[in-house]
């Protein structure tokens, strides 16, 4: 069962055109500094089969969304369930993936079992996040030591310009979600 933090519709913020967004649960990695702490805890969170994230998403997801965003917690801690999810969700629609991933290109290249994975996605925006590095707005990274990755000829870099750098969130029953980059002023 992959672990999910939460699911955001409508997010022009993570990514090229507007975008669902999964957060996952769990991460190691613990890089000091990450926008996103609450969702290091491998607990927590809610489960779901990947039939049933996908049926989710099928159901919920408005039509004009371009693609969806997978970020965390650490994608490829889940990357067997999110490989089975993302297959799915492939085969139901022709959205674009886009996954962030603390993990450095060279460790998500190495490892075999992430390899059918990293092919379901469009686009990776890869490394640890170090919160001593200045973002690289011109390529989209939270900070300037990690790569914008072109796994698939769908995005190019023009597609990653001139994104919104964060957005807020006010739901219906008051509680406020804040997404994008992270702590970019």
């Amino acid at each position: 069962m992959l672990r999910i933090h939460a699911i955001l519709h409508g997010s022009s913020a993570n990514g090229p055109g507007i975008r669902s967004v999964i957060w996952l649960q769990g991460c190691t990695l613990n890089c000091p500094g990450c926008f996103n702490p609450q969702t290091h805890a491998s607990t927590g969170g809610e489960l779901f089969s990947a039939g049933a994230l996908a049926d989710a998403l099928r159901t919920t997801m408005p039509p004009e969304t371009e693609g969806l965003t997978i970020s965390g917690g650490e994608p490829f801690e889940q990357a067997e369930l999110l490989t089975e999810f993302l297959t799915l969700f492939k085969q139901q629609s022709n959205r674009s993936v886009v996954i962030f991933s603390g993990f450095p290109k060279e460790k998500l290249i190495s490892e075999p079992s992430w390899q059918d994975c990293i092919r379901l996605a469009d686009a990776l925006i890869c490394g640890p996040y170090n919160r001593d590095r200045q973002p690289d707005l011109r390529h989209y990274l939270p900070s300037g030591n990690q790569t914008l990755w072109f796994v698939s000829d769908r995005y190019t870099q023009a597609d990653f310009t001139g994104l919104p750098t964060n957005e807020v969130f006010i739901h219906p029953d008051g509680t406020v979600t804040v997404s994008g980059l992270g702590k970019i002023l």
